[in-house]
């Protein structure tokens, strides 16, 4: 017994609507685990760089930026984040909306330690995050970037996201006479 013009069509359209199903989950279950707050961002950021997921260390770093990377960088950067030893316990950390710019957020990082090799030494390296500002004079930061609704941390990774040191006098002098770098 075969199966008839009409069961095939049912079957076709049974396999379209479960195709379409499929989708719509998916994409509802990527879009909820996509950062949401430049915190969640960062809380992607130290867990990739922890567990040496290139892959999501790759994600969680603003798309432009991983784009500039050459195909050496990009080597480069997986050798590094796969040698590296970092543990972090405790993150947490407090965001800062640009008040100019809503897609531009500043991420410190509260409280919590890192604890990684140093791989000239050898010697193991803790950071205590909540001293971190009385030790050296300003708290840790890092910069964050909303594109697409989705949080990134803003981190070069190319040469060419470097400025020359020339470049970085005159900013400097901008901050110093009070003028906003850049403008």
């Amino acid at each position: 017994m075969g199966f008839s013009r009409r069961g095939f069509m049912s079957l076709g359209n049974v396999f379209i609507i479960g195709l379409l199903m499929a989708s719509v989950v998916l994409s509802v279950f990527a879009s909820g685990c996509a950062p949401d707050t430049p915190e969640a961002a960062a809380q992607s950021f130290f867990n990739a760089v922890e567990s040496g997921d290139f892959g999501a260390f790759l994600d969680s770093v603003a798309p432009e930026r991983v784009r500039r990377m050459s195909a050496e960088e990009k080597t480069m950067q997986e050798e590094l984040l796969k040698s590296g030893e970092s543990k972090y316990e405790g993150l947490k950390f407090e965001a800062k909306i640009d008040r100019k710019d809503k897609n531009k957020a500043v991420v410190t990082i509260t409280a919590g330690k890192m604890t990684q090799k140093n791989p000239m030494t050898g010697e193991e390296q803790v950071v205590e995050f909540d001293k971190y500002e009385e030790e050296f004079g300003e708290p840790a930061t890092l910069d964050a970037v909303k594109y697409k609704n989705r949080w990134y941390m803003d981190i070069p990774l190319s040469q060419s996201d470097v400025p020359e040191e020339g470049e970085i006098q005159m900013e400097e002098q901008s901050i110093e006479e009070g003028q906003n770098p850049g403008q």
